[in-house]
């Protein structure tokens, strides 16, 4: 994981640190910071750098770690590329920034592409602005400057920042960030934890990084004036990138709001819930951070959108009817957050309904909520005999009893003498094939084998009778697709 706990300590003149003076001045606790060391070091190692030395409960830092952010991020300087789209949402982000003396000198060098290919990201970026008459201006005291109103200009880079990846993309915006001061990302990641505890809330594992830097671009470009709104911001995109469990209670109108949406889900899809609390629980709490994104146009990237839309097509058409109550207070609604409503509702409308249930399964998925529901839907319509407790937090997992459950399918590798199934949120048919098959092997569970496609075309390859031209292969794609 990409952490910036221990920034003080690297760039601080003072070379050693006791314990107990670490944890005063990161807020972490002990168990905490040994996980984080022992990461931070194993990337020391990959990279053919000497690690930290610690010892007797004192880390000693005697040498400058050169091209930090490479280290932290793994990222080597050889294979370093950005597409497209990333060097374009850089050049907003930059610019976005403030800095006055942005030039294409400075963009050639956090890039690292020719002068003519800025120019040509710059003229397509300017281009992408215009049709919402945003304007990318220069002048020799200000450099680049952005010339439109400044809540556009804020969506645009939330908007601008989901398109970079989480290596090279991330790599770069963090560099640009601490160049000028190496604790930038670490006091806005103090910050953002101050808040998380004043509210009492978690950001979902998986949407921590991209809220950290967004919250250091809204600092970097300069808010002295406004601190007070700027902390209400981070305070409602702290919310939305939440899993809404502590933040149910606090507001009526939400509560108000998830009964309608359940009233018009059961109407419009002629269904009733099994457990109505359960499912009623489990939609406020995805409503309550949907409703601070879409509010503030903070909405989240959904790559499993399209798959969504054809395996629950019938339920992703009725959704603008079903969170008409949403709709009403924050307009229009993306597809990619009514395909996380379609997800909650999917698995309860589709699943086959079983009793009986004897193995008790976590399902342990750290991407939030949504990513957790497909996850345990498609294992609740594989193995209906089992019971499933659900986890989006490796910490809450860990405080399970062991003797509660036995097995484990989850989306990271986890220590655990319990039967662990690794798995991805939203399985294609093979993975979910080979997955099921395992698991009724290992437990010798009641059920069908599935065969694999080859066997199924090694089985019927002597009956069929081909009009066209055709090799095993493609006969292969066609049985697993159906």
């Amino acid at each position: 994981m990409i952490n910036y706990d221990l920034d003080i300590l690297f760039f601080s003149k003072h070379k050693l640190w006791k314990l107990e003076r670490i944890l005063e001045v990161t807020n972490l606790d002990k168990e905490k910071f040994y996980r984080i060391l022992e990461e931070f070091n194993q990337k020391l190692e990959n990279q053919g750098l000497k690690k930290l030395d610690y010892k007797n409960e004192c880390l000693a830092i005697f040498d400058k770690i050169e091209n930090f952010e490479e280290t932290r991020y793994s990222i080597n300087q050889k294979t370093f590329i950005l597409s497209e789209v990333e060097r374009r949402s850089l050049i907003y982000l930059l610019i976005f920034t403030n800095e006055s003396s942005l030039s294409i000198a400075l963009f050639q060098k956090y890039l690292q592409v020719s002068k003519n290919t800025v120019l040509s990201d710059l003229k397509k970026l300017r281009e992408e602005l215009m049709r919402k008459n945003i304007q990318i201006e220069y002048s020799r005291k200000k450099g680049f400057y952005l010339n439109f109103e400044e809540k556009i200009l804020q969506e645009k880079a939330w908007y601008y920042l989901q398109n970079l990846s989480e290596d090279a993309g991330f790599y770069t915006l963090s560099k640009v960030l601490n160049d000028k001061d190496p604790l930038t990302i670490f006091k806005n990641n103090q910050l953002l934890k101050k808040i998380m505890q004043e509210l009492q809330i978690e950001i979902v594992y998986s949407r921590y990084l991209s809220t950290l830097l967004f919250a250091s671009l809204l600092k970097c470009r300069g808010f002295e004036k406004g601190s007070e709104n700027i902390n209400e911001l981070l305070k409602s995109l702290i919310i939305g990138m939440s899993d809404g469990k502590n933040t149910i209670e606090q507001d009526n109108g939400l509560y108000r709001m998830a009964f309608n949406i359940m009233e018009n889900v059961m109407k419009l899809a002629a269904i009733e819930f099994d457990d109505f609390t359960e499912t009623f629980m489990a939609l406020l709490a995805h409503l309550t951070p949907a409703y601070y994104r879409l509010k503030n146009h903070f909405e989240l990237k959904n790559v499993l959108l399209e798959r969504i839309k054809k395996e629950y097509h019938s339920l992703f058409l009725l959704m603008d009817n079903v969170l008409h109550p949403l709709k009403e207070e924050v307009g229009e609604i993306s597809e990619s957050e009514k395909a996380y409503f379609v997800i909650l509702f999917g698995g309860e409308i589709y699943k086959n309904k079983y009793s009986g249930k004897s193995l008790k399964a976590i399902v342990l998925c750290v991407n939030g909520i949504s990513s957790s529901l497909i996850m345990q839907k498609r294992l609740e319509s594989l193995f209906p005999t089992m019971e499933f407790i659900l986890s989006a937090r490796v910490s809450h997992f860990e405080k399970l009893p062991i003797n509660s459950y036995d097995i484990i399918f989850s989306t990271v590798p986890v220590k655990s003498d319990k039967k662990v199934y690794l798995m991805s949120a939203f399985p294609e048919q093979r993975e979910e094939n080979k997955l099921y098959n395992q698991v009724l092997q290992d437990f010798q569970l009641p059920g069908f084998i599935k065969p694999s496609a080859q066997t199924i075309l090694d089985s019927i390859e002597p009956y069929i009778i081909i009009k066209k031209p055709a090799s095993k292969l493609d006969l292969i794609k066609i049985i697993e697709k159906n």
